[in-house]
């Protein structure tokens, strides 16, 4: 059945998204809530049996075949956002249906769950805050009080995805609910509706430029007294959090292998097809060499996700790829920036986009130095 999920995987990334990528653009792109094209490729997802692939009530069980996956994420990373968005696998919905799956009570999945897989609402997770190093989540302290049989929360959270977009309807929110436990078992994740009176956005973050609506948007909000309802255990927030990060964390890896196979080919048809002063860039030595180091790096990437894929220590490899891969892929993208001259800074190719793309992940999920200090950590230890 994989296989045959694979094959038509790619049908409709080669076919159908791609070819679409223009069009989209036109219609605003990642900075549209809404999209004719969008919605048409959803549709054509859907009958295709490809919608929600990468979640693990897809009957496929794409998420939990290893040795498939990377196949199958690196087909979606050739156009990143679009294709996400096409088969329902954007976060913060892919992350959130995965949270209420594992933590959610019989209640909480009735009401939010089916409309959320079916795309019908969608959803924001609250975490980071704008006065502390957000990177370490044991330092995050907006601080939620009981109330009842649920919580009062009251603060502010910096980079809340997927809250602008029309059709949020629930907030999942990282707050000390403990605060005389342990420090990583402090936090909680609650589920806020998104009408509540006391949720107030009070400022809208773009990522380098771009207004990210599709995904939802990034808003500040203000919490004033929101009501809020426990999702999973009290204390177990940061924990939780982890539990569908860190495949989170490996998907996303995954699927750049294909943004930066997508940025060379790009990079090396312009070359081909640009003459400077009689010769074509292609048969330059300069590009020559830089498409030759672009392959191996790209190979090379792809070898380490395959690897680490497998690896026993499963949070040990999802640190190794997350502090590499990002870093790689906006190189080779901005070297097919380079290769394009202005027009690889304009919205004329799709680099621009896949730049911001791979740039923000060296950032989201955990920069790239707390990675690299999970990897160093575990080497010292060994010797």
């Amino acid at each position: 059945m994989t296989s045959a999920i694979a094959d038509s995987l790619e049908r409709f990334v080669r076919e159908c998204v791609i070819p679409s990528e223009s069009a989209f653009a036109a219609e605003g792109g990642v900075d549209t809530a809404r999209s004719s094209t969008l919605t048409g490729l959803q549709d054509e997802a859907r009958e295709r049996g490809l919608w929600n692939l990468f979640s693990s009530a897809h009957p496929s069980a794409a998420l939990r075949d290893l040795i498939v996956l990377p196949d199958l994420a690196e087909l979606v990373g050739l156009s990143p956002i679009l294709a996400q968005a096409a088969l329902h696998a954007l976060n913060p919905d892919a992350l959130v249906m995965e949270l209420l799956t594992a933590l959610g009570t019989d209640e909480q999945r009735d009401r939010w769950l089916p409309r959320l897989t079916d795309g019908a609402i969608a959803s924001g997770y609250c975490m980071s805050e704008p006065d502390v190093a957000s990177s370490d989540p044991r330092s995050l302290r907006m601080e939620a009080k009981r109330s009842g049989d649920g919580f009062l929360v009251s603060g502010r959270k910096s980079w809340c995805t997927g809250a602008s977009t029309p059709g949020c309807r629930f907030l999942v929110v990282v707050a000390v609910t403990e605060p005389e436990a342990d420090p990583r078992r402090r936090h909680s994740l609650l589920l806020v509706e998104r009408n509540d009176p006391g949720v107030k956005v009070v400022a809208e973050r773009r990522v380098l430029g771009y207004s990210d609506a599709l995904r939802g948007g990034h808003p500040d909000i203000e919490f004033q007294q929101a009501r809020g309802q426990l999702l999973g255990a009290a204390g177990d927030g940061l924990s939780a959090a982890q539990q569908v990060l860190g495949p989170a964390r490996m998907l996303h890896s995954m699927r750049l292998v294909g943004t930066a196979e997508r940025a060379l080919g790009l990079m090396t048809a312009r070359l081909g097809a640009r003459n400077v002063g009689g010769r074509a860039l292609a048969s330059s030595d300069l590009w020559i060499d830089r498409v030759g180091g672009a392959r191996i790096d790209v190979e090379g990437i792809r070898a380490l996700v395959r690897a680490m894929v497998t690896h026993p220590d499963r949070a040990l490899a999802e640190s190794i790829v997350k502090a590499h891969v990002p870093g790689a892929v906006a190189r080779i993208v901005d070297l097919a920036i380079q290769a394009h001259g202005a027009d690889g800074l304009s919205s004329t190719t799709i680099l621009a986009d896949l730049y911001a793309h791979a740039r923000s992940l060296q950032i989201s999920d955990g920069p790239d130095e707390v990675h690299r200090r999970v990897v160093g950590r575990r080497e010292l230890r060994a010797r």
